[in-house]
């Protein structure tokens, strides 16, 4: 949604910052641009019952809050990824882990969107950059999220060497956090599917000892090569890796497979005795039978058994 305090008048400006000053109990807020969410998100600390928090349309370099202690639980930041940029994807990723690792001793779920915009957009005017203030902290070898549940990353536009070196920060902060991560978002690159890709993601949950949800979602990768591998090749080595009794995976979200809802695929999962949830992403196939798509997604893993028994 547009903000309607952008741009207005200053003495209006002032009034809102005022309101954004007097609403010390929020407990959930999803900001973009405007004066309010700044006025909110640099002062953080001052909100000591705000638990959930989106921010869409700031880079954490240019807009953060000071490195002081947070109530923060949920912390969902969306960053655009601008031409020209001085910091890369790959920083932008290593400061919000520093600032979550200072600032959220109680946060039980990250996820970090870097979304690409066009190159022509310029950034708006926001206070002075953030990044000195946590410049000088050092952070721990050993884990200090230890209520940490849930970490997602994903990217658009992002170069093949980016891609390399946010895999590495991916399985680097999730080995980190074994012992308590049971739930991971991964990216999985649009279009061919490749070995590399599949390694990655297997390596990830072989990391995770008490993985319950694993999602994978679609990311753009601007170039870079690998060995491509089909759908079907792909689904294989996951469930093989991943079936019941060898793990206790209880949802399974993909966003795209390239594959068929067929038999060869129903019968990948009949193995799978701990699994509650599945959405696979081709669900426009199953229209060609006259079926009700939006009852299927997502779909309880019943009526997907159903589904597969037609097949």
């Amino acid at each position: 949604m547009q903000d309607v305090t952008q741009g207005t008048e200053d003495g209006i400006s002032e009034m809102v910052l005022q309101a954004a000053r007097n609403m010390r109990c929020l407990r959930k807020a999803s900001f973009e641009e405007g004066p309010f969410a700044i006025e909110v998100i640099t002062r953080l600390e001052s909100y000591s019952r705000l638990v959930d928090l989106t921010v869409t349309g700031f880079k954490p370099e240019e807009l953060v809050w000071s490195p002081f202690t947070t109530a923060l639980k949920r912390l969902r930041w969306i960053s655009p990824t601008r031409h020209g940029d001085q910091h890369s994807l790959t920083q932008t990723a290593e400061f919000l882990f520093k600032v979550a690792r200072s600032t959220c001793p109680a946060l039980e779920s990250l996820d970090i969107s870097l979304r690409g915009v066009p190159p022509y957009a310029q950034p708006l005017k926001r206070p002075a950059s953030s990044v000195s203030q946590y410049k000088h902290i050092n952070i721990p070898d050993v884990p200090i999220l230890s209520e940490l549940r849930h970490f997602g990353l994903k990217y658009e536009r992002a170069y093949f060497a980016e891609q390399l070196e946010l895999d590495r920060l991916t399985l680097e902060f999730v080995t980190q956090h074994s012992n308590t991560l049971t739930s991971v978002s991964l990216p999985m690159k649009f279009g061919t599917i490749t070995m590399e890709t599949t390694a990655f993601i297997l390596r990830v949950c072989t990391a995770l000892p008490y993985l319950t949800e694993l999602s994978l979602v679609e990311a753009t990768c601007n170039a870079g090569g690998g060995l491509g591998i089909t759908g079907l090749e792909f689904l294989t080595d996951l469930t093989s890796a991943l079936a019941s009794p060898i793990r206790e995976i209880r949802k399974l979200s993909i966003t795209s497979t390239m594959e068929y809802l067929n038999a060869d695929v129903g019968n990948l999962f009949a193995s799978w005795q701990s699994l509650e949830f599945l959405r696979l992403g081709d669900i426009k196939y199953m229209d060609d039978d006259g079926m009700d798509i939006t009852s299927y997604a997502p779909v309880r893993m019943t009526i997907f058994l159903t589904t597969f028994t037609h097949c």
